[in-house]
């Protein structure tokens, strides 16, 4: 099945006031003489928008009151042309274009590049124009003036339009650190908008082998995986379902529910039937402070886990039809885990949740109460490792998703969809339905 799949959008939360014009000249691109000299990243990696915005979140240690309200509890990083900071993300150059590069996981040294060769007409294929209507969360604006005189040149991470201007996160001399700022829009006029041109697809994944995603233009889509109980590639034809759906910052899916985060927190519910359209209720608000989590994972059935930007792991379950007796369950937001940031992914199916670690390695977890959230415990086993390289390496999978009874799927930075069978989800032994080399492959096209 050849699939030609468009971006989940993702837009940060913000208060829009203040910081007109981000506060300052950036410091002068550094001379070839004086880089410093990072490690090699290796490959470019092809991230979706979401993880460009986590990923760039990882050099933003301060609460930003006035242009960002959420404390992301990232490393500090001081602004800095000879040295390189290094996290699970890699190794990058502390300046404005390590900064972009860090966030959109650009291969190769970490202080190979610089406003000059991010210029789309100077970068190898790695970065496109685009027009300013087109900004989405992920995309970059770029001021390049001369090689021969840098002392203006700067880069930054586009989030969000907001009133007055738009949202940026950039590394800055004019206050030594990475931030969060509101550029007004006379500012954002004056640099060039592009594009990383391997932004990836976020795969939105609901159970029994339904698959959801948003176009740049919000329309959301809906596949249906016949063949995901057996590896097969058999597929029903998609359709568009609405649009509009390009402005949640997440979004969750659960059979045919769904779960929208706002930038400001509030989370929207929406059900949608193939012979009826929307129900009634979609778009109800149904909670808010849900930007307060690193990760929205959905496990079916209104279950859905939150992951705090300190690791703690909440369970919550919406249940019903907002204003008809839908409400969250009680023992919504309890606590039942910690450390759970440190993983470069999570999905889940259930009461089974998978990890997978910026190592490449897979855990699986077991909580004992899905259902009702009555506890905090969990299976012996959960922890285990079940295996590796499901990040990058020799398959150089881009996505893991759960879809239910043990099946997974990985999507490659190919765009090739691979199909696994893990055939103890319920004790966690590390044992796998036999299947291709790197999964069974049942699509393509999926970047």
């Amino acid at each position: 099945m050849m699939r030609r799949l468009t971006t989940i959008i993702v837009t940060a939360a913000v208060v829009a006031a203040g910081l007109l014009g981000g506060g300052g000249t950036a410091a002068a691109e550094p001379d070839v003489g004086v880089q410093a000299t990072c490690l090699d990243n290796g490959n470019d990696l092809v991230p979706s928008r979401s993880e460009v915005l986590r990923r760039a979140r990882s050099w933003l240690a301060r609460v930003d009151t006035t242009a960002d309200p959420i404390n992301y509890y990232g490393d500090f990083v001081p602004y800095s042309q000879s040295s390189c900071h290094n996290n699970s993300y890699g190794s990058y150059r502390q300046d404005c274009s390590g900064f972009l590069a860090m966030a959109w996981g650009m291969g190769g040294l970490g202080n190979a590049w610089y406003t000059g060769n991010l210029r789309p007409a100077h970068s190898s294929g790695r970065t496109v124009s685009i027009a300013q209507s087109q900004l989405a969360p992920g995309d970059a604006l770029l001021l390049h003036i001369a090689d021969s005189d840098p002392n203006n040149d700067h880069a930054a991470l586009f989030v969000a339009w907001v009133s007055g201007g738009a949202l940026v996160y950039e590394q800055t001399g004019a206050v030594d650190r990475t931030r969060a700022a509101v550029w007004s829009q006379s500012k954002v006029n004056s640099y060039s908008p592009i594009r990383y041109a391997k932004l990836a697809n976020d795969v939105v994944s609901g159970q029994l082998g339904r698959l959801n995603l948003v176009g740049d233009d919000g329309a959301l889509s809906w596949y249906r995986h016949t063949g995901w109980s057996s590896g097969t590639p058999s597929w029903e034809s998609s359709f568009t379902a609405g649009t509009g759906f390009q402005y949640f910052d997440k979004l969750v899916a659960a059979d045919r529910t769904l779960f929208g985060v706002r930038p400001n927190g509030d989370m929207q519910w929406y059900r949608y039937d193939t012979d009826q359209g929307f129900a009634a209720a979609s778009g109800a608000l149904i909670g808010n402070g849900w930007n307060t989590f690193k990760f929205v994972v959905s496990a079916g059935a209104g279950v859905i886990y939150g992951v705090s930007w300190t690791g703690a792991l909440h369970w919550y379950r919406y249940r019903g039809t907002p204003g008809s007796g839908g409400s969250w369950a009680p023992n919504s937001g309890k606590v039942i885990g910690s450390g759970w940031h440190t993983f470069r992914s999570i999905t889940a199916a259930n009461g089974v949740l998978y990890a997978i670690g910026h190592d490449g390695s897979l855990r699986w977890y077991r909580y004992l109460t899905p259902d009702d959230g009555s506890g905090a415990g969990w299976a012996g086993n959960s922890g285990a490792g079940i295996g590796s390289g499901w990040v990058e390496g020799v398959c150089n999978y881009q996505t893991v998703l759960a879809a239910g009874d043990g099946r997974i799927y990985a999507a490659d930075q190919a765009g090739v969809l691979r199909w696994w069978h893990h055939t103890d989800p319920v004790n966690g032994s590390a044992s796998w339905a036999p299947v291709a080399p790197c999964g069974n492959t049942v699509g393509s096209g999926w970047l």
